[in-house]
């Protein structure tokens, strides 16, 4: 199953990650799988693209938003 040995390393594999969840069905029959490679998916964004190496669960605003 494609999902499953899906891996990040470029935009384009985000958006196989994403036009997988336009289908309900899939949805509904690999939520968990989707779920997994979402988080993995995030997790690559925000390491790669943007250099943030560690968040916090739940994300937390800063004190300049307030």
């Amino acid at each position: 199953m494609i999902i499953r040995v899906l891996e990040f390393h470029e935009f384009a594999d985000c958006k196989i990650l994403l036009d997988m969840i336009n289908d309900r069905y899939f949805i509904f029959k690999y939520k968990y799988d989707l779920e997994i490679k979402f988080e993995e998916m995030v997790g690559w964004f925000l390491k790669e693209k943007m250099g943030i190496s560690s968040r916090s669960i739940p994300p937390l605003l800063s004190d300049t938003f307030v």
